[in-house]
C-alpha cells in the first residue's frame, strides 16, 4: 500500500471538532471554489449530531406569516481544528483551527454537517465510497478519528456485518476499534486497581485504574494518560441493582443482548450504548460483587453462566431520569478505554469509517459493541453506513457534496422554497385548526 497515499486519502481529512460542551472527529468531505466570491472556498465538514448537540437550542419567535409564537432553533458556532503540518507525513508540528457553522443536522441519525468560515482552499478531502458501489462481509476497513479529543488516529478491521438495524436505522459492524465520546461528574467512584475507589475530579496522570477488556483476561489495570475536563452538561441517573450511575446522555454504558447462533447455543452481546438510549429494563454489565439473582438487589447473570468471565456481572435498570447541569469530565487510559464509576462497566470518547483497498468514505462511526464469547472478547464498531450519509444529504438538500452536476447556490434556493412551502403549510393547517 502507498503510505503517502494513505496518509493523504484517509488520515489528513479527519478532524477534531470542538463544540459547546463536547469535543468529537469529523470528516471533510467538501472544499472547493465559491461561485461568487473568486479565491474563496467553501469547505464541508460531516460529523456525529451527539458531538455538535450541546451548541443547538431553541427559542419562541413570532412569526409574520403564522401570527403567532413559533419554536425557532439557535445554532452556536462550532470549531474545527486541521492537522495539516506534518514533519516526514507523520508528526504533527502545528494545528490550525477555525469557526464553523451547523448548517444540517439529524438527531435521530446521528449526523450533522458543518461549514467552515474561512475560505482557504483544504487540500485533503475524503472520497466517498460510491453510492451504487457494493459493500462486502470481511472487506479491510480503516477507522480513523480523534478519539478523547486525541489527534487522528488509525485502526484496523474488517467489515463484519451489514445492515444490523438499531433504534429503526440500519448500521454496518466493523472490528476496526472506535473509541466515542463520554462525560461523568466529578464526585463519579472510579474503581483504582489496589481495590479502593476514587473521585473522578480527583483522579492524576500516572495513576492505575481497573480497566476491561482487549484481551482475555478480562479485568486488567491500566494507567490513566489524562483528566479530560469536558465542561458542563446534563446529567442523567441510572439505578441498576445495588449500582447507581451518573454520567452525560452521550455516555457510553455495556447494554447487554441474549441472542441465538446458527447451532442453537446462547450469547450475550455487549453493546456500548449512550446513556440517552437506555431505557428502564435493559440490562448492563455491572462490577461481580453478588453471585447470582438476589431479589433485593434485581442483580442477576443473564444466558448461560460459563459464558461470562467470572468478574463480571449484570444488573437491570429499574430508573433512569435526567438531574440537571452538572461539570463533567473523562479520563484517557493508555491501553484499555473500559473502566468501572460507581461499579458500573462504561467507555471512553469518533471519525471515519475508510474501505481499506480504495481508501474511499464508507461511514461515521457512531456506537461501540463488545461480544464475549467464553473468555474471548471482541470490540467492534457500529458506524453510520455511506448510503444512509447519502440520504441525509439528499433530504438536507445538501447534494453537491457529492454530485458535481450540483451547485451550492442551485441547493440553497431548493432548501429555501422547501422552508416556504413548510411555513405556509403550517399556516394553513393553523389556520383550520383554528
Amino acid at each position: 500500500m502507498n503510505r503517502k497515499k494513505l496518509h493523504e486519502k484517509v488520515l489528513y481529512p479527519v478532524v477534531r471538532v470542538i463544540a459547546k460542551k463536547a469535543m468529537g472527529s469529523g470528516t471533510i468531505l467538501y472544499s472547493k471554489p465559491s461561485e461568487t466570491v473568486p479565491n474563496e472556498y467553501e469547505t464541508y465538514v460531516l460529523t456525529n449530531c451527539h458531538v455538535v448537540e450541546d451548541s443547538i437550542s431553541y427559542k419562541k419567535e413570532w412569526d409574520t406569516v403564522l401570527k403567532r409564537d413559533v419554536k425557532k432553533e439557535v445554532l452556536d458556532a462550532v470549531e474545527v481544528q486541521e492537522f495539516r503540518y506534518y514533519s516526514g507525513r507523520s508528526v504533527v508540528v502545528g494545528e490550525s483551527s477555525v469557526q464553523a457553522d451547523i448548517v444540517a443536522y439529524d438527531k435521530a441519525q446521528d449526523l450533522a454537517l458543518l461549514k467552515a468560515r474561512d475560505i482557504k482552499k483544504y487540500e485533503y478531502v475524503a472520497e466517498m465510497f460510491p453510492r451504487d458501489g457494493k459493500l462486502e462481509m470481511l472487506m479491510e476497513l480503516l477507522c480513523v478519528g480523534c478519539g478523547m479529543g486525541e489527534r487522528p488516529l488509525m485502526t484496523y478491521g474488517f467489515l463484519s456485518g451489514m445492515n444490523r438495524e438499531i433504534d429503526n436505522y440500519p448500521y454496518h459492524l466493523s472490528s476496526a476499534n472506535s473509541v466515542f465520546g463520554n462525560c461523568l461528574p466529578g464526585d463519579t467512584l472510579i474503581s483504582m486497581h489496589d481495590g479502593t475507589v476514587k473521585k473522578l475530579s480527583d483522579i492524576k496522570t500516572g495513576d492505575y485504574v481497573l480497566a476491561y477488556g482487549e484481551v482475555a483476561s478480562g479485568l486488567t489495570n491500566a494507567r490513566v494518560e489524562e483528566l479530560i475536563e469536558s465542561g458542563e452538561k446534563a446529567v442523567y441517573r441510572i439505578r441498576a441493582g445495588d449500582k447507581e450511575l451518573y454520567a452525560s446522555g452521550n455516555h457510553p454504558v455495556t447494554r447487554v443482548t441474549l441472542f441465538a447462533d446458527f447451532a442453537g447455543k446462547n450469547h450475550n452481546a455487549l453493546q456500548w450504548v449512550p446513556v440517552n438510549k437506555l431505557s428502564e429494563g435493559d440490562v448492563i454489565a455491572v462490577m461481580m460483587d453478588c453471585p447470582d439473582y438476589n431479589k433485593e438487589t434485581n442483580c442477576y447473570i443473564a444466558g448461560d453462566k460459563s459464558l461470562l468471565p467470572d468478574d463480571l456481572q449484570y444488573a437491570r435498570i429499574t430508573k433512569i431520569e435526567e438531574v440537571g447541569v452538572q461539570p463533567v469530565y473523562d479520563i484517557r487510559l493508555d491501553t484499555r478505554h473500559a473502566f468501572f464509576a460507581n461499579g458500573v462497566l462504561v467507555h471512553n470518547s469518533g471519525g471515519a469509517v475508510f474501505e481499506k483497498e480504495s481508501m474511499q468514505f464508507v461511514g461515521v462511526p457512531s456506537r461501540i459493541t463488545v461480544s464475549l464469547f467464553g473468555q474471548a472478547i471482541t470490540h467492534m464498531g457500529y458506524f453510520i453506513p455511506v448510503d444512509r450519509v447519502y440520504k441525509f444529504l439528499d433530504e438536507q438538500i445538501f447534494e453537491f457534496i457529492y454530485d458535481p452536476a450540483q451547485t451550492p447556490s442551485a441547493c440553497a434556493k431548493r432548501r429555501e422554497e422547501k422552508r416556504e412551502k413548510d411555513r405556509i403549510f403550517a399556516a394553513n393547517v393553523s389556520e383550520e385548526k383554528e
